[in-house]
């Protein structure tokens, strides 16, 4: 993933026009225009995608201005992968004197503890 990720900041695997319009808002055919670009999630300063396939839930969060992306992969359908990504990012960004949203209620909810998902997988977070 982290090979892949450093990739799009490259022409390696797509040219820079085609993942610009990835990552630009959609048009409507009202003329309206959505958050939503090709699979990703476009909000000012970051896009993201999440998905989910029979209790496996992933999400992946880029801030590409930062360099910084999130990975969460999970076995478990009660885990929420995006806010886990976006917690990890408010803490890796306050850290570096990059964020000051919410850092500190974040990094509090933010608690690595063991938590039976079922008798046979765990879940972290």
């Amino acid at each position: 993933m982290a090979k892949w990720d450093q990739a799009l900041y490259t022409n390696k695997l797509v040219t820079t026009d085609t993942l610009k319009e990835a990552f630009s808002p959609g048009k409507l055919n009202n003329g309206k225009t959505t958050n939503y670009g090709f699979g990703w999630f476009i909000e000012p300063g970051r896009v993201y995608r999440t998905g989910a396939w029979f209790g496996y839930r992933t999400a992946i969060l880029r801030l590409p201005k930062n360099r910084l992306s999130v990975v969460v992969l999970s076995s478990s359908a009660q885990l929420h992968p995006f806010e886990i990504a976006e917690k990890v990012s408010d803490i890796y960004l306050s850290d570096r004197g990059e964020n000051e949203k919410r850092t500190e209620i974040r990094r509090r909810s933010l608690r690595i503890a063991e938590q039976p998902a079922s008798s046979q997988s765990r879940a972290f977070w």
